[in-house]
């Protein structure tokens, strides 16, 4: 089973690393849409994908609020294009996901044709 978490980002310098490193520890991919952070936003994350962190990073500067054009792509193109993902969570980065240390996310038996419901 893989789990790919998503995320649309523009100036979330203050928050950035730990959403990511938070996130990368129940996901096995996180792939980020910076939308023209002017911050240091995609600073922080070319050096956490430096590291070897299972994060991409996809730039797309150009002007708008497009954010069900910009998500749908992401997860198209990218968490089941790219990664065959059987699990898609889209996240803010103000969003931590509380998971229990060694539980995972979706639980077992869970087929990945539905939708899943998790406890907010």
């Amino acid at each position: 089973m893989t789990l790919v978490a998503i995320s649309g980002v523009k100036n979330e310098i203050d928050v950035i690393e730990a959403f990511v490193r938070h996130t990368l520890a129940f996901a096995d991919r996180l792939i980020v849409l910076d939308n023209g952070s002017t911050d240091g936003t995609r600073d922080v994350l070319r050096a956490l994908s430096g590291e070897g962190l299972p994060l991409d990073l996809v730039e797309d500067p150009s002007l708008g609020y497009y954010q069900a054009r910009r998500m749908n792509y992401l997860l198209r193109e990218h968490a089941l294009g790219r990664y065959g993902a059987d699990w898609i969570l889209p996240l803010d980065t103000d969003e931590f996901v509380a998971v229990s240390e060694g539980c995972s996310l979706v639980p077992e038996g869970v087929a990945p044709a539905r939708p899943l419901s998790l406890s907010w």
